[in-house]
């Protein structure tokens, strides 16, 4: 039986393969094509669009669940504890990263990042049309400010059958919006990819699996799944299979089935994973080293857009790239982060006894997978 009680299993370690796909992927990215044999290796290699479709539905999944939470414990979930504990969480590492690349643009050691600054500062970059590669990165994040402010209002308002309906419509819905997105402005297309109401599926799937999570019915069903070895066959698709798709398709595979079929996937392998978190797999990423990788995660997403990918690199500027963003990862997580997490208890009689780790939303479990 899976008795979880201090934090969600399996989650760091999923962080910490999302942002290493993302990393190589911005190793590769500006890689000069060459053969299909080659594209095809750069194809496998740069799965960033995985990665970031990771942290959409740890995120969909993580929030539902302790929104749940909330609701179970307090009988009530407080919107206003909800938006400053995102607040304490997002905003202070987010910021002086900003304020460092808005100085060094002045400065004039980077490109000018006047014209995606202030989207990047109220959280629209996924709705801008010119992307500078030192904010690029920033049309995530607003993805996610956006889905943790509408969201929870969602969940306050809606019983839990009507949000798994929510939910369900949501995904099964996202793929013709795409496409009616594309009709209208087809000008647009390598764009759409980025917009928030075109990933919002990815999101949703996440959710699901927390508002399923402790229902007979879907334990069952993820009994047969497991059964059935369908984790493996979801991860082989995402990491082999998916990419020669993308690499064929392009925007139209992602637009009508691609981004659909990576929510699917991941969230089938993250639930798997989550139960089954004291098999081999699950061991390795929840060891202490790949745990702390995904703890580093959000900082090391803000932080290797300075150092990696920007321009054509040799290995040892690589090497050298990852080695100057984990340590600024490292310096951002304990001088910002942690402190910042420390004072939002002050403010939250909510908030778990230890801010750094997730109180375990699930908790306790009854699922039978040993």
């Amino acid at each position: 039986m899976l008795q979880l009680r201090d934090k969600i299993p399996s989650l760091d370690g999923l962080r910490a393969v999302s942002i290493t796909l993302v990393i190589v992927s911005h190793v590769f990215i500006r890689t000069p094509p060459g053969g299909y044999v080659k594209n095809a290796l750069l194809a496998l290699a740069a799965n960033g669009r995985i990665g970031v479709s990771v942290f959409f539905v740890i995120s969909g999944f993580l929030i539902t669940a302790l929104l749940l939470r909330e609701r179970h414990k307090f009988r009530r979930i407080s919107l206003a504890a909800f938006y400053r504990r995102r607040a304490f969480r997002i905003l202070p590492a987010y910021f002086v990263y900003l304020l460092c690349v808005g100085a060094l643009s002045l400065l004039g050691l980077i490109p000018d990042v006047s014209r995606e600054f202030w989207n990047a500062v109220t959280f629209t970059s996924d709705y801008q049309t010119h992307r500078d590669w030192y904010l690029a990165h920033t049309w995530s994040l607003s993805v996610e400010e956006q889905f943790y402010l509408l969201w929870p209002v969602i969940v306050v308002f809606c019983r839990k059958r009507t949000l798994v309906w929510v939910a369900l419509s949501v995904i099964l819905l996202d793929p013709l919006i795409r496409v009616i997105t594309y009709l209208a402005v087809p000008s647009e297309m390598m764009d759409i990819k980025y917009m928030g109401h075109a990933r919002a599926d990815v999101l949703m799937f996440g959710c699901l699996a927390a508002l399923l999570f402790q229902t007979p019915r879907f334990q069952r069903l993820l009994e047969t799944l497991i059964r059935w070895k369908t984790p493996l066959f979801a991860t082989a698709f995402l990491l082999a299979v998916e990419p020669f798709l993308e690499m064929r398709g392009r925007e139209a595979y992602l637009l009508v089935v691609g981004f659909t079929a990576q929510g699917a996937c991941i969230t089938l392998v993250m639930v798997y994973l989550i139960v089954r978190h004291q098999g081999p797999v699950g061991v390795f990423l929840n060891s202490r080293a790949i745990s702390h990788i995904g703890v580093l995660s959000y900082s090391l997403y803000l932080w290797q857009e300075l150092f990696i990918g920007a321009d054509s690199h040799s290995p040892g500027t690589v090497v050298l790239g990852l080695l100057l963003a984990f340590l600024i990862a490292e310096a951002s997580f304990h001088f910002v982060e942690r402190p910042m997490l420390r004072l939002r208890r002050r403010f939250d009689s909510r908030e778990p006894i230890n801010p750094e780790s997730y109180e375990n939303p699930l908790a306790p479990s009854q699922l039978k997978y040993d």
